[in-house]
């Protein structure tokens, strides 16, 4: 007889039996002879889970057959759907975003090239993105993929590389990879130089994007007129804090100055005094703006506010939200006392 810790009761020499929570229990064999004997024994199992991935997400790009490097799921272009680790995620079409198999025909998008000069295995490891710019291609590996994760919705960075280190067997399949994700560029058009040689590092670059998905699926695409067979190696996926919106400028200063700048927020006006006489065509402010914020002018450069305002443009930290400031810069303005003299002329006698 077997109490198996968690309520159930088994008979028999030999068993299997799952439980219904991961955890630890301890189990009682009770024996029992043909004379009525007991004994008994204990012994403490544990029952682990089903693996669930977290946070960061790391896919490898690659062929089937290849272990994926520790730590990383692997995606060889099956179509978009339940995968290990309770993930669901893998390849949509660019035309109109319905699921499609990348793995056929023959060996299908996956390849690891197994470079002896490459020591990275996911640099050695690539998906084609854009197989219908390969000439001869057929099946579903001759279409443009889009890859998308479910992901809960919120605030993701994602890193990203591209690359091959062989080369192309064609000059005109020579990459120029584009990604976006989620709408934001994270690798702007990188042209390979087609006369680099294998395993040179300059046929590989990579960049990262902060975007926000809305519809809980992220979504990484090769999609730009000038992309040509892009080919992805990696994505490493985490959670990340919201990119700030604001546009304030915080501080203006410029030389000779005769007071504080008056900043206005409402407004978005600026106004600043300088001494008579400062030449007002090349000043050089020096400003604070929101965290992360950029600002057009930028703090140091030279500015000509002999026409004023001069507008500055503040984008904030999410690269989205922008705001126009208006700032001007005028000449103190010198008084000239006025002093009035009274004399009387008076005849004198003598």
């Amino acid at each position: 007889e077997w109490d198996m810790g968690d309520g159930t009761t088994l008979f028999g020499q030999t068993l299997s039996h799952t439980y219904a929570t991961p955890g630890t229990y301890t189990i009682e064999l009770t024996v029992t002879d043909n004379n009525g004997g007991t004994n008994q024994t204990t012994q403490e199992v544990t029952a682990e889970g089903p693996f669930v991935a977290t946070f960061p997400y790391q896919i490898n790009f690659q062929n089937e057959a290849t272990t994926p490097p520790p730590g990383y799921f692997k995606d060889f272009g099956e179509a978009y759907g339940a995968k290990t680790g309770g993930l669901t995620y893998g390849w949509i079409t660019l035309a109109d975003g319905t699921p499609i198999d990348l793995t056929t025909p023959s060996s299908g998008v996956g390849r690891n090239r197994n470079n002896g000069n490459v020591s990275d295995l996911r640099l050695n490891t690539l998906v084609h993105m854009q197989g219908n710019d390969i000439a001869g291609w057929t099946g579903g590996r001759s279409n443009e993929g889009v890859w998308e994760i479910e992901v809960p919705n919120g605030w993701y960075e994602v890193t990203v590389s591209v690359g091959d280190p062989n080369q192309d067997g064609q000059v005109s399949e020579t990459p120029d990879h584009f990604i976006s994700v989620e709408g934001v560029t994270a690798i702007e058009v990188y042209d390979v130089d087609s006369s680099l040689p294998n395993g040179d590092p300059g046929r590989f670059t990579s960049g990262s994007a902060i975007v926000q998905v809305t519809d809980g699926k992220l979504t990484i695409d090769a999609d730009d007129p000038l992309a040509n067979n892009t080919k992805i190696n990696y994505a490493i996926i985490a959670e990340t804090t919201p990119l700030s919106s604001e546009t304030d400028i915080l501080t203006f200063s410029l030389p000779d100055q005769t007071g504080d700048a008056t900043i206005d927020a409402l407004a978005h006006t600026i106004a600043v005094e300088v001494t008579s006489g400062t030449d007002l065509s090349t000043l050089v402010p020096t400003l604070t703006a929101s965290a992360g914020a950029s600002v057009v002018p930028a703090s140091g450069a030279t500015v000509d506010f002999t026409t004023s305002p001069v507008d500055f443009v503040v984008t904030a930290e999410d690269g989205v939200t922008s705001q126009t400031w208006a700032v001007t810069v005028t000449e103190e303005t010198i008084v000239v006392p006025v002093y009035e003299a009274h004399i009387n002329f008076q005849n004198s006698a003598v």
